[in-house]
């Protein structure tokens, strides 16, 4: 029995691609997700986060919860994960198998992020929160994420960007467009029902020809800029693009209608349920493709123009993630 751990849309499609014998596969997956996507055919465990309320009570519930998930990883021999995120630290305690870390975006080739990683003081259980800790959530020790520790014994990565040397011996490359292709046609279109779509949802868009593509971010629902600071770098950007053919895939987390905030501009929205990769998978084709620094243009190298913008013009922008580029 294999096992998925995940978070992201991202990391799903990746996953349903590569385990292509789903029905002998366990996700567990963050209840976030849940409205948003069709798993009816798939053995799924939602994982909760549960209320606060009363410490006690809080705290017998989440050592009654995790008792059940121990059950349910003790059926699997092979999981694949993200290990940087709420539950990983609790899969890598309790699981012994074969564990194999599935890409994430640029965060994995990020060699600044992996250093710190590797160099970073790992915290030791401490003798007054050993019944927290040990009890409560099953953690006996930290690991280190990003494929570092001892417990990753492979890493999935698509070569977006070049291999870092600190993991790059655990790396497996993959062409998930080479891998959808072995997919059966019925298979495929399971894959997309996931997602609530189907290949008939892009027949127009895959006709259409000198189509642009910008991938916005939710950089105001964030917080790191104002709605009006975002739509007028986005407005900037879809000037100099004016008179194409322009699509706009937003990041699932975002609020904006751009559609209604763009009146001025021929523009076409495309649904952010899905992944944008999926329009890689089924041949669409965008003469170019911008984005400020949307991991998801990076799949398009080599079949559309990629402008990936980055931070250096936009102050706020640089000084929570300073200088991001893919040169």
């Amino acid at each position: 029995m294999k096992g998925v751990y995940l978070k992201t849309k991202y990391v799903l499609i990746l996953s349903l691609i590569i385990n292509r014998n789903n029905r002998n596969t366990i996700y567990f997956i963050d209840e976030e997700l849940k409205e948003e996507l069709n798993l009816s055919k798939y053995k799924v465990i939602w994982l909760k986060n549960l209320k606060k309320s009363n410490y006690l009570l809080e705290k017998y519930k989440k050592w009654q919860y995790n008792n059940k998930l121990l059950k349910e990883i003790a059926e699997i021999d092979e999981l694949y994960l993200q290990d940087h995120i709420k539950f990983s630290q609790f899969f890598l305690n309790n699981f012994n198998g074969k564990a194999i870390l599935l890409e994430d975006g640029t965060i994995n080739y990020n060699e600044k992020i992996l250093l710190e990683e590797k160099n970073k003081k790992l915290k030791k259980i401490k003798i007054n929160h050993f019944m927290k800790k040990v009890i409560v959530e099953k953690i006996k020790k930290e690991y280190r994420r990003f494929g570092l520790s001892e417990k990753i014994q492979e890493i999935y990565l698509t070569g977006l960007l070049p291999i870092p040397d600190l993991i790059n011996n655990k790396v497996k490359i993959i062409n998930i467009s080479d891998e959808w292709e072995k997919l059966s046609k019925k298979d495929k279109e399971e894959i997309l029902r996931v997602f609530k779509i189907s290949s008939k949802s892009f027949e127009n868009l895959k006709v259409e020809k000198n189509k642009v593509l910008l991938l916005t971010q939710p950089l105001s629902e964030d917080k790191i800029i104002t709605e009006k600071e975002k739509i007028n770098i986005y407005r900037e950007i879809l000037l100099k693009e004016n008179g194409k053919n322009i699509y706009i895939k937003a990041h699932p987390r975002e609020k904006t209608n751009y559609k209604e905030v763009f009146k001025e501009f021929n523009i076409n929205i495309i649904e952010n349920s899905f992944p944008i990769e999926i329009c890689l998978l089924l041949d669409i084709k965008f003469e170019k493709v911008i984005t400020l620094f949307s991991t998801g243009a990076l799949s398009f190298k080599g079949k559309s123009e990629v402008e990936f913008i980055g931070t250096e013009k936009y102050p706020k922008l640089y000084e929570k993630f300073e200088k991001v580029t893919i040169d």
